[in-house]
């Protein structure tokens, strides 16, 4: 089973993995935030925020850009969308 075709339990997954940081900065040098916002996946996104994923917080693998920023950066015009929302 592929998590990535099951939505709910990608979120079970990360609800239920002990000492979860949904801010933290990966090896790769970008949160789960900015992941989502990279690839476009606007369902993610507003689920990371909703457990309180920091839309502010600077990313190094893209020279510091927040979510929104990498949203920007690769046209994903839905996710900026949800992104602007949150941080009104």
């Amino acid at each position: 089973m592929l998590l990535t075709n099951h939505p709910s339990s990608t979120r079970e997954l990360v609800l239920n993995v002990v000492g979860a940081d949904l801010n933290k900065i990966g090896p790769g040098g970008s949160s789960p935030l900015a992941e989502a916002a990279r690839i476009g996946s606007a369902r993610m996104v507003e689920f990371l925020v909703d457990q309180g994923a920091d839309v502010e917080l600077e990313n190094p693998a893209y020279g510091g850009a927040t979510a929104v920023l990498v949203a920007v950066i690769n046209q994903r015009i839905t996710v900026v969308e949800v992104l602007i929302a949150v941080s009104v």
